[in-house]
């Protein structure tokens, strides 16, 4: 019942945002009818499609990169499938609840080396998209020399720092483990060293990391251009990152009307207009981008070979 009600009352203030955003004017749902530019459109629906499937090759590079065998056809399917469960479950449970599933019946590896895999998969993308937010709302802090941009560059500084005392922390409370649970600490310990040992690898990694949040980016930037908008391409670039960021924390059910808040504020603040129906055209591409990576889930996947998963 508790749980029931936590989301009973994240999606009471989701919709009481959005309407106060269509009642205040800030939201103009009428606007989406104008949607124009067919060029600008479709490279929209392509970042947006490129940014679903560039976490999956990270993730089973992440894999091979512990040692195990995955082929990338496989890690695609898992991947596309956990999109579609990302558009119906708050923040990325379902992309990473998918792998966990299906990397458990492929025996993609043993259970500890598997969650191993996504929390560090997890990791580095969380890190990529905050060095991006220090980089370029540093930038556009420098550009304008003055004004409310310092926290552009600061606020994704404070939350790159909190993920490096995750980290310690979850590796120093693996080695805590190492007491109470030896062996699955030690395998897990074992995937982490694997992983370190590669250092090629880890690039490689990073930069599809860097890759995919600069397409949900460039996807922000044409959805301006398709509402009839020419927005400065720094501005977008520093305010998108914080956009992620906030996709990803569960505050209401896929951040609905915390995001179009958030757009809405700090677009107006760099001079320009549409920031919530910007976030709500990316919005309905990425969900029926989702939906239709849904029939996939009738697509059985087999597994070419048993690993030692027990």
């Amino acid at each position: 019942m508790s749980r029931r009600a936590v989301l009973g009352a994240k999606m009471l203030v989701a919709v009481a945002i959005v309407t106060w955003l269509i009642q205040s004017g800030k939201l103009d749902t009428r606007r989406l009818k104008s949607l124009r530019n067919g060029p600008a459109l479709a490279v929209l629906v392509g970042l947006r499609v490129l940014a679903g499937l560039l976490p999956a090759v990270r993730w089973q590079l992440v894999v091979r990169g512990q040692g195990h065998d995955f082929p990338l056809k496989q890690a695609v399917h898992v991947g596309l499938i956990g999109n579609f469960f990302n558009s119906i479950t708050p923040s990325t449970l379902g992309q990473d609840g998918a792998r966990l599933y299906y990397g458990r019946q492929l025996h993609v590896a043993n259970n500890a080396a598997l969650v191993c895999s996504i929390a560090a998969d997890r990791l580095i993308g969380l890190s990529a998209l905050a060095m991006l937010g220090v980089v370029f709302g540093g930038l556009y802090h420098w550009h304008l020399a003055a004004g409310m941009s310092s926290w552009l560059a600061v606020t994704p500084l404070v939350f790159l720092s909190g993920l490096a005392v995750c980290a310690v922390a979850a590796i120093g409370g693996l080695s805590a483990l190492r007491g109470r649970l030896p062996e699955a600490a030690k395998l897990a310990l074992s995937a982490i060293g694997e992983l370190k040992s590669r250092p090629g690898l880890l690039t490689a990694i990073v930069l599809l990391s860097l890759a995919g949040h600069l397409a949900i980016m460039g996807s922000y930037y044409c959805a301006f251009v398709t509402l009839g908008g020419s927005p400065p391409l720094l501005a977008v670039l520093a305010i998108s990152p914080a956009l992620t960021l906030l996709r990803g924390l569960p505050l209401t059910p896929m951040s609905l009307g915390v995001m179009e808040w958030a757009s809405e504020l700090l677009y107006s603040l760099a001079g320009q207009s549409d920031g919530a129906e910007v976030v709500l055209v990316t919005r309905a591409v990425t969900l029926l981008f989702g939906l239709a990576c849904g029939l996939l889930f009738f697509v059985p996947l087999h597994s070419k070979g048993r690993h030692e998963t027990e």
